[in-house]
């Protein structure tokens, strides 16, 4: 393969933040190495950082990724992106891409294609150009260095001239074009563009402007929210009921948008991770870990003095294709287990006070879940439940560890109640949950909680509940001497969204929240989100195969402009009640 060195440096306008922006601002240090030193690459599939070089890996797939957990650049007008790239490939586009924008919430690979961006790289070993306009997967402009391709190293740079952006290479004009899309301003995200079976390095990658010779400044993803006086808040009416209402964080939400910060520090007084503890997240490759979404919910909890809850689940979620194509015997996944909760929560020892361990284990009627996810039932059988349980114990005594389950919540099963099981009869599910941990706590497994997801709404698989059936699942629960935490509360509804159905989710926000706050051993009730226009339907609904599928939506307590609904007023209402 040809090894080619190029140094590229591309020029474009800034002077645009987008809504919601952290403000916090560092001082970028280092310049050669800043954007490889200072930038968490470890979130980025593929990417490590190896003698201060960034090295990038792909098989035959070939990716083009954000590394949005990172870093946004503040620049001023004149931006230099300064590059030193090193390829294994003479085929194929291997460098960075350079967007304007994040990707909105939801599904955001429709963004990947057609968002404005810039690509700098090289292309069959020489430098290369191209420029998005945001209309299509298509270049609107592109230009590659003429051959042959250069055998050292070459400067290039993109250069904003009026309205031109001016391409050159080794001091030559290339070629030029009129500024397009969203690239007349900044801030600047990035992240690697790789062909199928590449590997790139990269040796040098900084930003400098006018006024930061040394390096434009960084402002880091997820800083912390102002802290709050605020009184007239769920948060403080909590406080005076001696319990917790905490909301789920997404990592994408939390580390750019500042009013989903400071609505969460405000309002809520315990951190859930949505997105950040599942295995698949963590686990990316058998020999790596990705912790830097984790380390965000850790680190904001602690910023604002509460609780951090690990949710979802540490052996939960699509499994990645290591795992899952590995035919690993019973003996080698248990290690793999073993090791990776010992790993994780040996990390977070005294920092995270909960953790879900194990989630949605059983189906609708009480028997074990054998699926994709499932692969720790499926090859080492129900005892690794207790293994987990054991393990997270022995990685940090302190913690509390919850069994996370779903539409088991009441003793009385109101839909998929089973063959021969008509709605209104005994749940099948939750009498097995019952069994299970009681189960669990004879054999001496170090168990504390169970977790209650508590979707409800308008999706026939989330169906309405008789809250007295709740009331009567967490007495017997509690019998036990378990606690119960309702993990994961939202209420959809079906568009479009009119006060009556407002006022109905509000009823039943207020109804579970009561019902929780009369039960002794319910500690925390957790809403699965900040806001309406940060959440989206989970890939379940799809798979359900509901007519509804799209039609769902507003399920939380802040509308998409962070207004508080009737919701909001139900479950303060509820807590200033007694």
């Amino acid at each position: 393969m040809r090894r080619v060195v190029a140094v590229i440096a591309a020029f474009i306008a800034s002077g645009w933040t987008p809504a919601g922006a952290p403000q916090t601002r560092i001082a970028a240090q280092n310049a050669p190495s800043e954007l490889i030193a200072n930038a968490r690459w470890d979130c980025v599939q593929g990417a490590r950082v190896t003698d201060g070089k960034l090295v990038l890996t792909q098989g035959a797939g070939g990716f083009s990724t954000l590394n949005d957990y990172a870093v946004r650049l503040e620049t001023t007008r004149t931006v230099t992106v300064s590059l030193t790239i090193e390829s294994n490939t003479d085929a194929g586009f291997v460098g960075l891409n350079l967007w304007n924008s994040l990707p909105p919430a939801g599904d955001a690979a429709n963004w990947y294609s057609t968002a404005a961006k810039i690509s700098i790289g090289l292309v069959a070993g020489r430098p290369s150009l191209r420029v998005y306009d945001g209309t299509s997967n298509m270049p609107a402009y592109q230009v590659a260095a003429r051959p042959p391709a250069p055998s050292g190293p070459v400067e290039v740079s993109v250069s904003r001239e009026g309205d031109e952006l001016v391409f050159r290479a080794a001091g030559a004009e290339i070629g030029r074009t009129k500024i397009l899309g969203s690239l007349t301003g900044g801030p600047l995200f990035f992240g690697p563009l790789m062909a199928a079976n590449s590997t790139v390095t990269i040796h040098r990658f900084s930003v400098t402007d006018a006024e930061h010779p040394n390096g434009a400044e960084i402002v880091p993803a997820a800083a912390p929210a102002p802290p709050s006086t605020a009184t007239n808040t769920l948060k403080a009416a909590a406080a005076n009921r001696g319990h917790d209402i905490g909301v789920g964080l997404s990592q994408r939400p939390l580390r750019w948008d500042a009013r989903v910060r400071e609505v969460a520090a405000r309002e809520f007084s315990m951190f859930e991770g949505i997105d950040a503890f599942v295995f698949n997240v963590l686990r990316p490759a058998r020999d790596q870990y990705r912790f830097c979404g984790a380390d965000q919910i850790v680190a904001f909890a602690e910023a604002n003095h509460v609780p951090a809850y690990a949710g979802s689940g540490l052996l939960w979620g699509r499994n990645p294709d290591w795992l899952t194509q590995g035919n690993f015997s019973r003996a080698e996944l248990i290690d793999i287990m073993h090791q990776h909760i010992q790993t994780v929560v040996g990390r977070y020892r005294g920092r995270v006070k909960i953790w879900n361990v194990v989630n949605e284990v059983y189906d609708n009627v009480g028997g074990p879940q054998t699926g994709d996810q499932q692969i720790w039932m499926r090859v080492i059988g129900p005892e690794y439940i207790d293994m987990a349980f054991r393990w997270a114990h022995e990685a940090d005594s302190q913690a509390l560890l919850v069994f996370n389950s779903y539409g088991d919540e009441g003793t009385i099963c109101s839909a998929n109640c089973g063959r021969g099981n008509a709605p209104g009869s005994r749940s099948l599910k939750a009498d097995g949950l019952y069994t299970t941990v009681k189960g669990m706590l004879q054999r001496g497994v170090p168990i504390h909680g169970v977790g209650m997801q508590m979707h409800r709404g308008e999706f026939p698989h989330y169906p309405d509940i008789d809250t007295k059936s709740v009331a009567a699942q967490m007495k017997r629960l509690g019998d036990l001497g378990l606690n119960v935490y309702i993990t994961e509360m939202d209420v959809p509804l079906q568009k479009p969204v009119t006060p009556a159905k407002l006022a109905e989710q509000a009823a039943i926000y207020g109804d579970i929240l009561r019902t929780c706050l009369a039960a002794p051993n319910c500690k925390s009730l957790i809403v699965f989100g900040v806001d309406d226009g940060n959440w989206s339907e989970p890939p379940s609904f799809a798979r359900a195969g509901s007519m509804l599928v799209g039609q769902l939506t507003a399920p939380l307590l802040f509308d998409a402009d962070f207004k508080p609904k009737p919701a909001y007023q139900a479950m303060l209402t509820a807590l200033r009640s007694r």
